[in-house]
Parts: structure tokens; sequence; C-alpha cells
């Protein structure tokens, strides 16, 4: 898909923000597709972190009990956006 390719170059040639924006635009044309879900989780930067947050949640309701680190990285992002209460809630209520 030209819009995954667009983003690779891009974050290449370290334009970061366009990176982001066509792996958004990629991933939102195949949501079906985990690897321009991942792929844009590891293109984000730390300012993007209530994104990558989002994103692990979209995976773990899509995939539930497919990988345990995709609820586990939703209750990780909360920690570096120095939101620890939210992180700690959030890990209280997965179950065990």
């Amino acid at each position: 898909m030209a819009a995954f390719e667009l983003s690779r170059v891009l974050n290449e040639a370290k334009r970061y923000d366009e990176a982001v924006k066509y792996a958004k635009k990629a991933t939102s044309i195949d949501p079906e597709n985990l690897w321009y879900t991942l792929y844009q989780i590891f293109i984000t930067h730390e300012r993007y972190t209530e994104a990558k947050r989002d994103v692990f949640s979209g995976l773990a309701q899509k995939y539930p009990g497919e990988n345990e680190e995709y609820p586990l990285k939703k209750g990780f992002f909360p920690v570096k956006a120095n939101q620890p209460e939210e992180a700690i809630k959030y890990m209280k209520s997965l179950k065990p």
C-alpha cells in the first residue's frame, strides 16, 4: 500500500510527523492489517503517548487473548505520560 510505504520513506528521512500521518492513513484504510498497526506504534514518538495507548487498546479489543502484551502496553503508556493513577486503575481492572 502506498501510504504505508510512504510512511516508511518519510520515517527514514526523519520527517516523523509526516511518517506518522501516513502510517495512520494506512491503518485507517486497512484496519485489519496488524503490521500497519504495529508499525504505526513503533514509529510514534514520546509525544504521542496517548495515541500509543489508544492503539494498544484497540489491539487488545481486536485480538483478545492472542497477545497478552497488548493490554499490558495499554497500562504502560499512562506511566510514560506521567499519569500513574490511570495506569494503576487500568492494571487493577485486568483479570489475572
